[in-house]
């Protein structure tokens, strides 16, 4: 599925009701960048990609959404190198995990796509990684030895889906 041009499969599973266009801040490159970020109805973030290359994006939308399917890695399928890495986040006695994909384009950073919905916990960085490695290799066929990895990602066809509705978003809900 395209939004403004972009292919924004890879934030799309079958609990999104919706995908909000905004801009936020990348500390690690010192700037705002326009970011897709699905959520479910709960209005709980899934997934998120950001633009690094400059395209131009007209942000401050939400699209209702509707499809079946989960869109993968699709988004970054053009990409010439993808490093995958995590970050985990301590509740109480367990680790939980985001999931980042950073593409790369003629060596420079070109979209990152973060999953914050990993169904995995550990109690330390050996259990979450396992976890992770399987979650990896069940979710889109991908083998890694270690976190942070490159990887390969394998094409999965565009979700085919529609938008239902357009409004100006709520920058509530972007926080």
């Amino acid at each position: 599925m395209k939004l403004q041009g972009i292919d924004i499969s890879s934030i799309l599973k079958p609990e999104v009701k919706y995908v909000i266009l905004t801009k936020k801040f990348v500390s690690s490159l010192a700037d705002d960048y326009p970011v897709f970020i699905s959520y479910n109805e709960d209005g709980i973030k899934l997934r998120e990609l950001f633009l690094l290359n400059g395209k131009k994006i007209y942000t401050g939308y939400k699209y209702t959404v509707s499809f079946k399917d989960d869109g993968g890695l699709t988004s970054l399928i053009d990409e010439d190198e993808v490093v995958v890495s995590l970050r985990a986040k301590k509740l109480e006695k367990f680790l939980t995990t985001e999931l980042r994909f950073l593409g790369f384009k003629k060596g420079k950073p070109d979209k990152i796509l973060i999953l914050h919905d990993v169904p995995v916990i550990g109690t330390n960085r050996k259990e979450l990684v396992e976890g992770i490695k399987e979650f990896l290799r069940l979710w889109n066929g991908i083998d890694v030895e270690d976190l942070p990895a490159k990887i390969e990602p394998e094409y999965k066809k565009a979700v085919k889906g529609k938008v239902i509705d357009i409004d100006y978003a709520d920058l509530a809900f972007t926080i």
